[in-house]
């Protein structure tokens, strides 16, 4: 992972930090040079005329975002009642914008009971627990990502094995891989959907592809969200492409932890998978919807 991992939003230079400060009644991230000019007039001027070019280009690719967003899958699920969350309107209209409205996290039906008391708790947070957790994980792609860190919202500084990772598509190249290794069953994973409206209300940052990879760049303003490749995110054809599965595995890494009141439902693959978690929920005495969605784990034909 490069350390120049952050974008200015004037000059779009790549840099290690950024300084989030208010221009015109505008949050914007400058990188130490323009953070520097930030009080010259030229820099509201600037400011004003990136805000123009963004609004220009939103028009013009308003309707080709709209037909991506209406693709088959989770993204056509109707929006849950976000009140609770009291975001603004610019995340409101991102959200909206991609139809962001859940985030995905799979694991082993064995780890529900704990999650279901503990939360979606970091690897750093399992590894350091007494608890029988089961890791899908590919260990060698986990040995990489131990060594990054990332800056989040809040200006706070974590390693990545100290945040909760959930992906933006369903269906990820990950996924597919741990299904296709034979080491676990469709009938073995659970998929977690989480309101997006409440990670946003957390510490987090978010990136334009998998976060081990040294290409990807990672955001912590909403409006950055421009920046994803959304035709890549909710498409399937990224077979081969090492590209297109690098940025399919876009995520959301969030700090310290992601509740069970955050998750919507639950995803399974079989009527049994879905009456053993039902019979776990009640004992529990947790109200959370468990659906059968075979689309989850499966793929059109990838090479």
């Amino acid at each position: 992972m490069p350390s120049e991992n952050f974008v200015c939003d004037i000059c779009d230079k790549r840099c290690e930090n950024l300084f989030i400060v208010n221009i015109q009644s505008r949050s914007v991230s400058l990188c130490g040079e323009c953070f520097k000019k930030r009080d010259d007039p030229a820099m509201a001027a600037m400011v004003l005329e990136k805000e123009r070019i963004k609004n220009e280009a939103y028009k013009k690719q308003k309707q080709s975002s709209r037909n991506v967003s209406q693709s088959f899958g989770p993204y056509n699920y109707p929006r849950s009642n976000y009140g609770r969350f009291s975001l603004g309107g610019l995340e409101r209209e991102y959200i909206n914008k991609y139809k962001l409205y859940y985030l995905f996290h799979f694991t082993h039906k064995n780890n529900i009971g704990f999650i279901l008391e503990k939360g979606l708790l970091p690897k750093n947070q399992l590894a350091a627990g007494n608890n029988q957790y089961v890791s899908i994980a590919d260990e060698e792609v986990q040995a990489k990502r131990a060594n990054i860190e990332f800056n989040l919202m809040g200006r706070i500084r974590r390693a990545l094995h100290d945040c909760v990772p959930l992906y933006i598509s369903w269906r990820t190249p990950t996924l597919y891989r741990v299904l296709h290794k034979g080491d676990v069953k469709e009938s073995d994973i659970v998929h977690i959907l989480v309101n997006a409206y409440s990670v946003l209300k957390k510490n987090y940052c978010f990136t334009d592809g998998n976060a081990a990879s040294i290409y990807t760049s990672q955001y912590v303003l909403i409006q950055n969200l421009d920046k994803l490749d959304w035709s890549v995110i909710k498409s399937d054809d990224w077979g081969g492409d090492n590209e297109k599965i690098r940025k399919k595995n876009a995520e959301f890494l969030v700090y310290p932890k992601v509740e069970v009141r955050d998750f919507y439902k639950l995803i399974v693959a079989d009527q049994d998978a879905k009456e053993e978690i039902d019979t776990l929920l009640r004992s529990k005495n947790i109200k959370l919807e468990v659906e059968v969605d075979k689309r989850y784990y499966e793929w059109p034909k990838m090479y």
